[in-house]
């Protein structure tokens, strides 16, 4: 079982990366920040195994300043490369020059970004055993301990993120 830190401060989104997280074949640990302070306590107390990380975070500090100081803590508590999924809006060119300069950063995916794409991107970087995956079919949002969302959705197929109905639905 690995821990993942998701460090977004939408909630819709928070809750999407959750139940991605819930339909993975192994069961995971997983801690919420919605800021980086709070993702910087966490850090400190339990290292994770996995960050998924929204760089344009609403509060004082970025998505940048926690990368700089996420090296500074595997550094000093003799931590391995910790790996990061960054899941941000910016443009492509952005995300991909994270890449060179973090090498913690495996994956950069743009907002919106396709649901099975991340859950591939997901079992790519945690252990667990391999799964096939139809690009077509949807993926279910009722994993271990979850109920439906407030209007019934109980599955996304990839075009969801380009329905705000949804994404209003699944932030509750």
């Amino acid at each position: 079982m690995a821990r993942i830190l998701i460090v977004e401060d939408d909630r819709c989104v928070q809750t999407i990366i959750c139940r991605l997280i819930a339909t993975l074949p192994t069961p995971h640990e997983v801690m919420v920040a919605d800021d980086v302070y709070t993702a910087l306590e966490l850090v400190k107390a339990t290292p994770p195994d996995l960050v998924i990380l929204d760089l344009m975070l609403r509060k004082a500090t970025t998505g940048q300043g926690f990368m700089v100081y996420l090296q500074q803590v595997r550094r000093t508590k003799g931590l391995g490369e910790i790996p990061v999924i960054v899941s941000s809006a910016q443009p492509r060119e952005t995300l991909d020059g994270l890449r060179g300069c973090y090498p913690s950063v495996q994956e950069a995916l743009q907002k919106p970004w396709d649901v099975l794409a991340m859950r591939e991107t997901l079992l790519r970087l945690l252990p667990s055993p391999p799964m096939e995956t139809d690009p077509g079919r949807p993926v279910s949002l009722l994993g271990r301990g979850h109920s439906p969302t407030p209007c019934g959705v109980t599955e996304l197929r990839p075009q969801a993120f380009d329905n705000p109905a949804i994404l209003r639905c699944l932030a509750g």
